[in-house]
Order: C-alpha cells, then structure tokens, then sequence
C-alpha cells in the first residue's frame, strides 16, 4: 500500500481527496511502485510559475511538474516516490482549449506526473509517444472516476 499526501497551495478547489489517493495509488501500482509515499500539491499558476522559474528556469506556469525523489532508507521501510504538483488555473485552461472535460485533464495531469516518476520521459507530446499512449491507456481506465 502507498502512502498519498495530498494538500492546497493556494487553491480552493473542491477535489474528492478520496478519489485522488485511489487513482494515485493505482497509477502507481500499475508501475510497479508499492510502499512509497507521494506527495500531490494542488495549486495555482503563481505558485506553479515561482516552481517552474526555480527548477526549469521556465518563467511560466505549467500543468504539472514532477519531482523524483524515489529513495529508500535503510531504517525505513517506505520510500519517497516523489512530488507531483498541478497547477488548477493551467489545467482549466487548458481542457478549455483542448474542449475536454476539467475532471479528465485532471486525471490526465495527475497520471503524467506520476509516469515520470516511474521513469517515463519525453521531449514533446506526440501522440505515438510510448509514455502517451501509456497515460491514454491508464486514464481510459478511470473513465467512470470524476475527482471534482
């Protein structure tokens, strides 16, 4: 079982905190990641963008970022999957512009950040991407989960 630390930074969204550890710990499952704690921060483009400004040198806000931590102590015997950090302001815009639904960018952003902390990367968002077709996949699974 995973440990999911969910909290606000500014933000005052009304999120099922319930939802969000379910689908987390099953994303992380997926990936063959148990016992580990992870940290999901909801917040807002400015905190995103102080964050994106800080570890990217990007002075802008984004949707999400991931920060891998994954470690294990010797006297613990769970270990720090990472932190993942969603900006709400970016993902409204963005299911805006994209005309999908708020609760599935969402699940989508919350699965993105958590398949780069099982080591997934890319440089775009092409669709035929491995790691996109991954998130496609996983999401297609939550279908009937709304998280707002």
């Amino acid at each position: 079982m995973n440990i999911i630390d969910i909290s606000f930074a500014g933000s005052d969204a009304e999120i099922d905190k319930e939802k969000v550890e379910t689908l987390c710990n099953e994303v992380l499952l997926l990936n063959d990641i148990n016992s580990s704690e992870l940290s999901v921060v909801f917040c807002t483009d400015q905190f995103m963008r102080d964050l994106n400004k800080r570890y990217r040198d990007h002075d802008e806000p984004t949707d999400v970022l991931s920060f891998e931590t994954m470690h294990t102590e010797a006297s613990e015997p769970c270990r720090h999957a990472g932190d993942i950090v969603l900006s709400l302001d970016t993902i409204k815009r963005n299911s805006e512009e994209l005309a999908v639904n708020l609760d599935e960018e969402l699940k989508r952003c919350i699965i993105h950040g958590i398949l780069h902390l099982a080591g997934y990367n890319h440089t775009e968002n092409p669709a035929n991407d491995k790691m996109i077709l991954l998130q496609e996949d996983i999401l297609s699974k939550f279908q009937g989960v709304n998280l707002l």
